[in-house]
């Protein structure tokens, strides 16, 4: 089950799955996903082959329960809760965050900066439904749902310490954002 479940999951976070290996082999830290998914198949893989921690936080009981039967590599820590309660007990430093569980740029927001603050130099955090198509945005928002994740985007891309790169075309075509902590002290970055 964990190989077909993988070989689908790459297809669709193809993005994530080539830039993970990259960014996990040059910076130390574990993984942090918010929000299971296909994504999470796909951190896994790279997590149990560099034998590094990862730890999935979800409020679904049903999702948490797949991953605990189809992902098996010993250091994949599962959270069935809301991440503000997985935030008040986290203490890792990641090296790797992805996020796409509730797409309120208010939630976003805050799950965002805790993580970032924690982040590893050199580090990314990755935030799904950043850039959705108006077809998406306003099929969401004619059901009710507030899907304003974007506006954490346009937020965060204003700031220095921070590099911001958006695929509009990834991810289900909602935006695959990715966030890079820079090292301030570095040459390149000074004023």
């Amino acid at each position: 089950m964990e190989n077909k479940k993988l070989m689908k999951s790459k297809q669709y976070w193809i993005i994530l799955d080539r830039l993970a290996d990259v960014i996990l082999k040059h910076v130390k830290g574990c993984i942090v996903d918010i929000g299971v998914g296909h994504s999470t198949y796909v951190l896994a893989a790279h997590a149990k082959k560099l034998k590094i921690k990862q730890y999935s936080v979800d409020n679904n009981k049903y999702r948490c329960d797949n991953l605990k039967k189809n992902i098996t590599h010993d250091n994949h820590f599962i959270y069935n809760q809301k991440s503000y309660n997985f935030m008040k007990t986290f203490d890792d430093i990641p090296a790797l965050v992805f996020i796409d569980a509730n797409h309120h740029a208010k939630n976003m927001r805050e799950d965002f900066y805790f993580f970032f603050d924690k982040l590893a130099v050199g580090g990314v955090i990755f935030l799904h439904d950043t850039m959705p198509w108006e077809s998406t945005y306003l099929s969401k928002t004619s059901k009710g749902k507030i899907m304003d994740s974007h506006l954490l985007r346009k937020e965060i891309e204003n700031k220095e310490d921070i590099e911001v790169f958006t695929w509009p075309y990834t991810a289900g075509k909602c935006g695959l954002t990715m966030v890079l902590k820079k090292d301030m002290n570095q040459p390149i970055y000074r004023r």
